[in-house]
């Protein structure tokens, strides 16, 4: 059959319109989600941080967190001056789960409500800190109206000062703090070399600040928190200064040498003693270790400098084993990346124990977080931000080789000294 030239202009059409839909559908199938994020008053808020998890299927573990999932796609953004943010071309799924702050302890908003199409979700503040916001959308989507309302957080900013009125610079301190008729917290506080620290509070209310340091304390007047107020300037001084002698007389060498599996005859006092932070001897390896309390893993990282020591590198199931026995089977801190090959020593990775094993660290892109032994599970986890693991994670255990054990020196407060 003969062709002419204008039917093979007409089929030449065709094909392109063709390959023009497959195109254009191609393209479409990705979408878009942005907005605005603004404060209770409507002002556009700068710097507020997005994660984005995109996914096809969650583990059926209860309240696994979605940072434990296996994810397709994870985006991050954050909003700018005018508070506006944007995920450009993403391939949506079946869950995508929408967190903010992710990882940020010193943010100063948090979230409050989201609208989508004019229908506002109000939200519990504690539970999208762990969760985030789970939605679905379909492909070819563009979402452009999504407003997301936060507000500032209570924060106390302070400084502790001596009698004679000199910064305690650089200093780890005990706190306090009791709302009038309801509740109270407790823990650690690191002073800067200026005396300065802060704290954030969950809800409004009349607060007493106390600060402890070797014997010595000071309490604040009741103070009025209000929704979203920021108190500044709280100076809390002691009435007197710590007595260096008595302070050198309470420092000796505690060394504790406890073979595999066996238990001290007084557990409580033994856990007590662990709990502030004394040395412990392994046998097997001649090294020393040291049970710290620290509030995140970055002061974990920085009480193991300041210690001239690094956070535990475990070789073999013996090795951990000693470890949980001596010192609790609590959660910690350890000295490796999760997907590395070697610890933080640069020692290779001779021995794990995932629950779930991590994706490997191919680049410097990739997103790194540290590893958390989970004492009960005898097990290793991944230390991902916010996450309800890494929330109740308080401690970290150190470790370092010794030459000299009369170098292992502890401050020991009298009434908890134990002798043997």
């Amino acid at each position: 059959m003969k062709i002419t030239h204008s039917k093979l202009g007409v089929i030449f059409y065709i094909f392109c319109v063709i390959n023009l839909f497959f195109l254009t559908n191609n393209s479409m199938a990705n979408s878009q989600l942005s907005g605005v994020v603004i404060d209770k008053e409507g002002k556009p808020v700068e710097g507020f941080t997005l994660s984005l998890y995109i996914t096809d299927k969650l583990k059926p573990q209860r309240r696994l967190p979605i940072q434990h999932q296996e994810i397709q796609q994870l985006l991050r953004t954050e909003s700018d001056n005018l508070g506006h943010f944007k995920f450009p071309d993403f391939v949506p799924n079946h869950i995508m789960v929408l967190k903010f702050n992710e990882g940020i302890d010193s943010s100063t908003y948090e979230l409050v409500g989201i609208k989508i199409e004019g229908i506002t979700f109000y939200v519990n503040i504690h539970s999208f800190r762990y969760n985030g916001f789970r939605f679905a959308i379909p492909k070819n989507t563009v979402i452009n109206s999504l407003e997301i309302t936060v507000k500032r957080r209570m924060v106390i900013r302070g400084q502790v000062v001596l009698s004679d009125d000199e910064p305690l610079r650089k200093t780890n301190v005990r706190y306090e703090i009791s709302e009038e008729g309801n509740r109270r917290s407790s823990g650690s506080l690191n002073l800067n070399n200026e005396g300065k620290f802060v704290r954030y509070l969950d809800y409004p209310g009349k607060y007493t600040f106390k600060i402890l340091y070797n014997g010595l304390s000071v309490e604040s007047k009741p103070i009025m928190v209000e929704e979203g107020q920021q108190i500044d300037n709280l100076v809390l001084k002691f009435s007197d200064n710590p007595d260096v002698n008595k302070i050198q007389e309470q420092m000796k060498t505690e060394i504790i040498r406890n073979h595999q599996g066996r238990v001290l005859p007084n557990m409580r006092a033994f856990i007590n003693l662990m709990d502030r932070g004394v040395w412990a001897i392994n046998p097997e390896n001649r090294h020393a270790y040291k049970k710290v309390k620290c509030k995140n893993l970055q002061e974990a990282k920085t009480i193991a400098t300041d210690e001239n020591a690094n956070l535990l590198t475990i070789n073999d199931e013996k090795e951990q084993h000693w470890v949980l026995e001596v010192f609790g089977d609590t959660n910690y801190w350890i000295g490796l990346v999760a997907g590395e090959k070697q610890w933080v020593t640069g020692e290779p990775l001779t021995f794990s124990n995932w629950i779930s094993e991590p994706k490997p660290i191919e680049n410097e892109i990739d997103v790194k977080h540290q590893t958390i032994l989970i004492g009960k599970a005898r097990q290793w986890d991944v230390g991902i931000p916010d996450s309800p693991i890494t929330e109740i994670t308080e401690y970290t255990i150190l470790e370092k080789e010794i030459y000299n054990p009369e170098d292992l020196v502890t401050v020991i407060e009298n009434e908890n000294h134990i002798r043997r």
